[in-house]
């Protein structure tokens, strides 16, 4: 199987994985702020992520966990280019959320493919 392939069978494992445990947080702890679940989802969700990248896209032996660090810091700038990116569609381009969202998904699943390939992911 292609590398693509499996990158994006993956990354759709992780999102299912990542909103999941959102839920499974949100119901289990409903007193705790969204703010928290979500930071405590996003933190276990990384991890998962890298190992299923690791393991299954990239297949790396690369010591653990200075690829950890590289990869949670690419994910945490995803994070917030989202961020930014979400309140530009909307704001300045006119899109519905839900629309901006995919759109912006689309977008950086393309670049963190490169960015995985070419820095977290490359043999060193």
């Amino acid at each position: 199987m292609k590398t693509t392939t499996r990158y994006l069978l993956v990354g759709l494992w992780n999102s299912v994985f990542g909103v999941g445990i959102f839920l499974i947080l949100s119901l289990s702890f409903p007193k705790l702020s969204d703010s928290l679940i979500l930071l405590i989802a996003y933190v276990v969700s990384i991890v998962q992520a890298h190992f299923m990248q690791r393991k299954f896209v990239w297949s790396s032996s690369e010591k653990y966990f200075q690829e950890l660090v590289r990869f949670s810091g690419a994910y945490i700038s995803q994070f917030v280019a989202n961020l930014v990116l979400l309140q530009i569609f909307v704001r300045f381009v006119g899109l519905n959320r839900s629309v901006s969202q995919i759109i912006i998904v689309l977008i950086l699943t393309v670049v963190m493919f490169f960015v995985n390939k070419n820095g977290v992911f490359r043999a060193r």
